[in-house]
């Protein structure tokens, strides 16, 4: 059996962004970092750690 009523779609398009600009362009001309390859899950959040404090936003 088809529904007669179809609820109205979400249209995404129609919603409001807001972003801090200024934010935004301190972090793209900020210190860049380069992930290691080939490690471990364990390996992986060891290095994150290790680095965490290098990477906070200042």
């Amino acid at each position: 059996m088809k529904r007669d009523y179809q609820p109205p779609r979400h249209d995404p398009s129609s919603e409001e962004v807001n972003f801090d600009l200024a934010r935004m362009q301190q972090a793209i001309g900020g210190e860049k970092f380069t992930m290691p390859e080939n490690m471990s899950r364990e390996e992986f959040r060891v290095w994150m750690r290790e680095n965490a404090e290098k990477c906070q936003a200042k």
